[in-house]
């Protein structure tokens, strides 16, 4: 799936416009750990950690983000978070930063 598809589902384009109102309102993302979106799973209400959990299993080694309509404004907005996570993963999991305590300043 590229991030245009991912874009379409999050922001419920696929929905005609008198019917958007009642689309589903969250979007669980989940992509692997290269960049590549792996699926979208809409819910009416936020996904809870039993969802999430199921989806993991489905998807071993992934990542993945809530988002909702209107979180981004282009699918170059996706592509970027997905970046940025990736990023801060690969640091956080850097030899010499095993063990240490994030604070978000």
């Amino acid at each position: 799936m590229n991030e245009e598809e991912a874009f379409r589902l999050v922001n419920n384009l696929d929905w005609e416009d008198k019917k958007r109102r009642f689309a589903p309102k969250w979007s669980l993302v989940t992509y692997s750990r290269n960049g590549i979106i792996e699926d979208v799973q809409r819910f009416k209400e936020t996904p809870q950690t039993k969802e999430q959990s199921e989806i993991m299993k489905r998807f071993p080694q992934s990542l993945q983000f809530t988002a909702w309509p209107g979180r981004f404004s282009t699918p170059k907005h996706i592509r970027q978070e997905i970046s940025e996570s990736i990023r801060v993963l690969t640091v956080v999991e850097l030899p010499e930063n095993k063990g240490k305590r994030w604070v978000k300043a």
